[in-house]
């Protein structure tokens, strides 16, 4: 699955309904006597031209600028509470082997496509500087009004001389912050919180993705960093579906992960080969989860790529 979404979560069905009357009302669709989508509210809807449809998404009334409007359907049934109590309370499948993994930077493609600012184009973006830079990042943020911006500031933006031309950067690490608030720290939460709830039967194992070689991939572009999807292109083997266009790290690096990911869904763990690979673990007092990580870059191997506890500082700042 493509992100572990556990806070502002939409669990309800009537007040989803209720959040996307705000859109369509705003395409003519329903008024404000209108307390639900009925059959001519649909009507109306399928009269539509589709490019008015879907328009509605970004029409509805938001929390915040970028609420992504996450929620989840089975079966016709919303979950009947957040994923996040769900973990608390132990009400999920315990006995689970979990290979986790998130990428540099998931959300640059996001501010490139959709934010319209001309300081994030895909192709000669045009010069931002660290106070607009730190403009941005305090609006991707303002429907949290917990986060500390001075702390992210530190967090993100720290080592970086402003005299200089460091444009790419300050993108680049506007779509990094991006990408933990949404995407990166709920997957990483979720991974810690499914171990700390489970920790006789559950196995967690963590890789992190930052390679970025040969030709730019789906939803990238120059400026940011390993982008989200970059790590389904080695995942699936397009460097041998497409070897002309693809370096020979980029099919070595291929190798590597089809293969530990063909040996964990047979037994559960990484390869013999990743003996240094370990799966999470408690500390002595059992008090605090211990989440080492696999990091995947251009370069080769080394005792340098295992770690612990990626992106804790951003998470806890983000998260609080």
């Amino acid at each position: 699955m493509s992100g572990a979404v556990l806070d502002d979560f939409y669990t309800d069905g009537q007040q989803f309904e209720q959040l996307y009357l705000t859109g369509i009302r705003k395409v003519n669709c329903a008024t404000d006597k209108d307390t639900t989508i009925t059959k001519e509210v649909v009507r109306c809807l399928q009269a539509l031209p589709a490019e008015d449809v879907d328009k509605i998404y970004n029409l509805v009334d938001r929390k915040s600028p970028l609420d992504i409007l996450p929620l989840v359907v089975i079966d016709g049934e919303f979950l009947p509470a957040s994923p996040r109590d769900l973990l608390a309370k132990g009400n999920y499948k315990t006995n689970v082997n979990l290979l986790s993994s998130v990428v540099e930077d998931e959300a640059s493609f996001i501010l490139a496509l959709v934010s319209g600012q001309a300081q994030f184009k895909p192709v000669d973006p045009q010069p931002i500087t660290l106070p607009e830079a730190q403009g941005v990042l305090a609006f991707i943020t303002s429907g949290r009004q917990s986060i500390s911006q001075a702390a992210l500031n530190k967090l993100y933006f720290s080592g970086l001389n402003a005299d200089l031309d460091i444009s790419n950067d300050l993108r680049k690490r506007v779509g990094i912050a991006y990408g933990d608030l949404i995407l990166s720290c709920p997957v990483l939460d979720f991974s810690k919180e499914v171990f700390r709830n489970s920790p006789t039967t559950a196995t967690v194992y963590q890789w992190y993705y930052t390679a970025k070689l040969g030709n730019l991939k789906f939803l990238c572009n120059q400026w940011a960093g390993a982008c989200h999807c970059d790590e389904l292109y080695p995942a699936f083997g397009m460097a041998f579906r497409y070897p002309d266009k693809s370096t020979s790290r980029e099919k070595e690096i291929s190798t590597e992960i089809m293969t530990f990911i063909k040996s964990f869904l047979y037994h559960g763990k990484p390869t013999a080969e990743q003996p240094e690979w370990e799966p999470f673990f408690l500390s002595g007092d059992n008090q605090k989860v211990i989440a080492p990580y696999y990091e995947i870059n251009n370069g080769f191997k080394k005792p340098e790529n295992f770690k612990f506890n990626l992106k804790e500082l951003e998470c806890a700042v983000l998260s609080h």
